[in-house]
Formats: structure tokens, C-alpha cells, sequence
């Protein structure tokens, strides 16, 4: 009897801290990242590029402003569209 109480207990805290952790924090990181995530990760990728092209501190900044507005605006070009595929499929082919 004291077994199934305390399996009870522990299942039941078990259970509360997944839901905390899974359906609330999850949920709204994900949906944070969904919302800035990918052009955060595609400046991250053309940092070192603009970077070897000589660009200024403002170019780089104005560019990724502008990387960040096609993307919320979903005008995004079909260039960079392909890139962004062909860099996740190497790393998936990678990885495997």
C-alpha cells in the first residue's frame, strides 16, 4: 500500500514537472525561435562571408535588418530559400 502511494506521488510530480517543462517552456521557445530563430541563424551564416567581402560594421548591420525583414515578411529570395535547404541537408547527410 505505502509502495503504490509514494509510486502515485512521485509519478504524479513526475508528470507535473514534464507538463511544466515540455508544454509551457517548450511552447513558447519554440514559437520564439520560429519567430527570430531563422534569420538569426542565416546572419550567423553570412557573418564570415560579408565579413571576407570586405562589408563595413554598418552594411553588415543594415543587411541582416534586411535578412530579418524578408523573412517576417515571408519575401524571402529564392536563393537564399535554396541555400538554407542545401546547408540543412548537409548537415542532416552529415550527421547521419
Amino acid at each position: 500500500r505505502r509502495i503504490f502511494r509514494l509510486s502515485d506521488t512521485v509519478l504524479n510530480k513526475m508528470n507535473q514537472v514534464c507538463e511544466t517543462v515540455f508544454t509551457q517552456k517548450l511552447t513558447g521557445n519554440l514559437a520564439v525561435w520560429a519567430k527570430n530563430g531563422v534569420a538569426r541563424f542565416l546572419v550567423i551564416l553570412m557573418l564570415p562571408v560579408w565579413k571576407v567581402l570586405g562589408f563595413s560594421e554598418d552594411r553588415q548591420t543594415m543587411l541582416s535588418k534586411n535578412i530579418d525583414t524578408l523573412l517576417r515578411d515571408g519575401a524571402v529570395p529564392i536563393g537564399i530559400s535554396v541555400a538554407a535547404v542545401a546547408i540543412l541537408l548537409s548537415a542532416l547527410y552529415f550527421f547521419h
